[in-house]
């Protein structure tokens, strides 16, 4: 009988310093998460940035009425009344 209990009381230990590396685990993890995030705000830039050069090619052909796009009918109708 003084086995089972000897028995139980080693694996409890056992038990609690795997649960111990898990939660050391976790909280590096949690750690370099944070550090990612971190990393992430320095470098953020919030200049323009184009990202595809071929909409911006034919936004810049496409007709436009105080700033804004338009229908090239609607061009040619304006034009007319002006």
């Amino acid at each position: 009988m003084t086995d089972v209990s000897t028995s139980a009381g080693c694996g409890r230990s056992s038990l609690n310093s795997t649960t111990m590396e898990v939660a050391a685990g976790k909280v590096m993890d949690r750690e370099a998460r944070g550090d990612e995030v971190q990393e992430k705000r320095k470098n953020r830039r919030f200049e323009k940035t184009i990202r595809y050069a071929s909409r911006k090619a034919y936004a810049e052909i496409r007709p436009r009425i105080k700033g804004r796009f338009a229908k090239r009918t609607e061009m040619e109708a304006e034009d007319y009344l002006i």
